[in-house]
């Protein structure tokens, strides 16, 4: 089997590869290869079904901050897809979605040469899209909307200004700080009754979705308004059944 895109990205990061230097899935590439026009850019995307890439990102900040990276990944692509994808928002901690249909995934990996570096990976899902009704994935990639470089340079600009409001001090509290009240806007579960799953696929309890504090983890407010805090490794949420 070969490496995944992830891993690729993170040899190129290795090898001495700098920020903003990326690694495309097949999928993307083959996209890229055959857009040349509308009708091109609908045959190739019929039948696909992940858009993967990955990309370095060298900020430069301490690692106490570096849990921050796919936080602000997400929200650097969120940002920059709203205006051609309706309803696009985050599932905490960083997972992408439209409407309730979960679409993107984002991985990291950190490592040292040649300083830090972190490779953050996307997984497009664009079956999801198609299956829902709310897209035709032939539609976004005719459109370019989803073009990797485009999409890399929009996560390095988001971790770049992260990474200078953190070295100003703007993260002194956790480093999710500077983006936090941006953050919560694309959030559509926040403030509402969410199911916490644990790892294993059962659910632990229902609470209130009450928000996410400066280090990235869920706040949930209980029937009786106690609030827990819970971590991603502990257990994920949803949208109460």
């Amino acid at each position: 089997m070969g490496m995944s895109v992830l891993d690729e990205a993170v040899e190129l990061a290795r090898s001495g590869g700098q920020a903003g230097e990326f690694v495309a899935g097949k999928h993307a590439e083959r996209h890229a290869e055959k857009a040349n026009d509308d009708r091109d850019a609908k045959n190739a995307a019929r039948g696909e079904k992940n858009l993967e890439f990955a990309v370095i990102l060298r900020p430069d900040i301490s690692m106490q901050q570096i849990t921050g990276v796919p936080y602000v990944a997400a929200y650097g692509l969120v940002k920059n897809l709203k205006g051609s994808i309706s309803n696009i928002g985050i599932a905490w901690p960083y997972g992408i979605v439209v409407k309730d249909a979960p679409f993107g995934v984002v991985q990291t990996r950190a490592g040292y040469t040649d300083g830090m570096f972190v490779v953050c990976g996307i997984s497009f899902d664009l079956r999801c899209l198609d299956a829902k009704g709310l897209f035709e994935a032939e539609t976004l990639l005719a459109a370019k909307v989803l073009e990797p470089a485009a999409l890399a340079k929009a996560i390095v600009s988001a971790v770049d200004v992260w990474a200078s409001d953190s070295r100003a001090g703007r993260a002194a509290a956790g480093p999710l700080a500077p983006i936090l009240s941006d953050y919560f806007d694309v959030i559509p579960l926040l403030g509402h009754k969410v199911d916490v799953v644990y790892p294993n696929g059962n659910v632990a309890y229902t609470a209130r979705f009450g928000g996410v504090d400066v280090w990235g983890r869920a706040i949930l407010v209980g029937a009786d308004d106690k609030e827990t805090v819970i971590t991603p490794e502990q257990a994920s949420i949803r949208a109460s059944r």
